[in-house]
């Protein structure tokens, strides 16, 4: 998969880079003897305010590249005023349909059905680990939200401990082997996340999650990772790495 991004203020400087990169794609190519799949190639604007500004037709091989409202990327999908909405609606789409109703309902069958421990395995391997994969990207959507997925949280745990469904959550969760809430979770891979990148300051995405002085902006600083931290927490986020430890030996 290839992906090209350009950040400009200004709508012709945009199109003008983005034609001669794809014009050196083209040729680079046609060169190899390679063809671009006309399917797969989109274009998506991004912009936070509307309206969205008008952009002249890119060509790559000779076809025009199509306009479209969102973009997949890395199984995270996203839409032109980069919010999760799009993702999370589809992912409780998947979640509800595949697993939730079907395997978890069929298993939890008082006669034929697994007892609860293999449920809860069941739970976090197939749904679970859906739930919270990209968690501290999609943790920037609103409350609203966001307590689309707690829906499906509140749908399986019932199945699988034989609880009634007007249960309230914090008591299935406690049941569930201290199952902590999807926000909790989300709290928890955020802040490791943070953690983990913080040792290490020659990633490229050191300087996306902590910005430096001179790139720092009032204006995008509630769209980062951090300030979404330390408005849940309503505490500031400060780190202290440890140095990381090589080995001295080759592995």
């Amino acid at each position: 998969m290839l992906s090209i991004s350009l950040r400009s203020a200004d709508a012709h400087r945009a199109h003008r880079l983005l034609q001669q990169t794809l014009n050196s794609i083209s040729s680079w190519a046609s060169l190899n003897g390679s063809r671009l799949s006309s399917l797969k190639t989109y274009l998506v604007i991004f912009k936070t305010r509307i309206p969205i500004p008008f952009i002249q037709s890119l060509f790559l091989q000779g076809f025009e590249i199509p306009t479209r409202q969102n973009a997949k990327l890395l199984g995270l999908n996203f839409d032109q005023k980069l919010t999760c909405t799009p993702h999370i609606k589809i992912l409780k789409a998947k979640c509800t349909q595949a697993l939730c109703v079907g395997i978890t309902k069929y298993l939890s069958h008082l006669s034929k059905g697994c007892n609860r421990e293999i449920l809860l395995q069941l739970y976090k391997s197939l749904i679970r680990s859906r739930l919270h994969y990209g968690d501290p990207i999609y943790n920037m959507a609103s409350k609203s939200t966001l307590k689309l997925l707690d829906a499906i949280q509140s749908h399986v745990l019932p199945l699988a401990l034989g609880a009634f469904r007007t249960s309230p959550g914090l008591s299935l969760c406690a049941e569930a082997a201290a199952e902590p809430l999807l926000l909790y979770r989300r709290l928890i891979l955020t802040s490791n996340l943070m953690s983990e990148v913080s040792q290490f300051p020659d990633l490229p995405t050191f300087n996306t999650i902590f910005p430096t002085k001179t790139t720092h902006s009032s204006a995008t600083s509630n769209k980062r990772i951090p300030f979404k931290l330390e408005q849940l927490i309503n505490k500031p986020f400060t780190a202290n790495p440890l140095k990381p430890i090589y080995s001295l030996s080759s592995p």
